[in-house]
């Protein structure tokens, strides 16, 4: 009888779509909001996809929008694990999107999003450590790291005042 072969866990998803005309406001222009729907969405997916748990949203930050998203646009949403904590998942998201007849991509926005996994009870629950394979992930992870701690320094000047 042989083991069955451990199932390696996703650490990253694309979500792809047309942006619709409901999705914009009156400027004809998807709204800020909107597109944080869909990144909270995807990295939502990364998260669970990575820890098999139920999980909340911690943190959304260093957002940035560069070009704006418009109706008929084909739209991807790619978030990925960058970095495990004992029960967190900060996971990197970028938007983009591009003509569909002509597909070329064009950068929107990105930004972090931490997630913490919760067990049955409610509590906070052990994840999987995550380990970068590739360059880009391991400056990733870095770049999560740096982030956590210049909001650690943030905290600890707030609480001063």
């Amino acid at each position: 009888m042989s083991t069955p072969e451990l199932k390696q866990r996703p650490h990253s998803v694309t979500l792809r779509f047309l942006a619709a005309p409901t999705d914009v406001d009156v400027t004809g222009i998807v709204p800020a909001g909107t597109v944080l729907e869909w990144v909270d969405k995807a990295a939502y997916a990364a998260a669970v996809g990575w820890s098999s748990s139920y999980c909340v949203t911690a943190y959304v930050g260093n957002i940035h929008f560069e070009d704006p998203i418009h109706s008929g646009d084909l739209v991807e949403v790619t978030a990925s694990v960058v970095y495990t904590g004992t029960s967190s998942m900060h996971i990197h998201t970028e938007v983009s999107f591009s003509d569909p007849r002509e597909l070329r991509p064009v950068k929107s926005s990105s930004c972090l999003v931490i997630f913490v996994a919760v067990g049955e009870n409610g509590k906070p629950t052990a994840v999987p450590a995550f380990t970068p394979g590739t360059a880009k992930e391991i400056a990733m992870r870095e770049s999560a790291l740096a982030r956590i701690e210049i909001r650690e320094q943030i905290v600890a000047s707030m609480n001063e005042q």
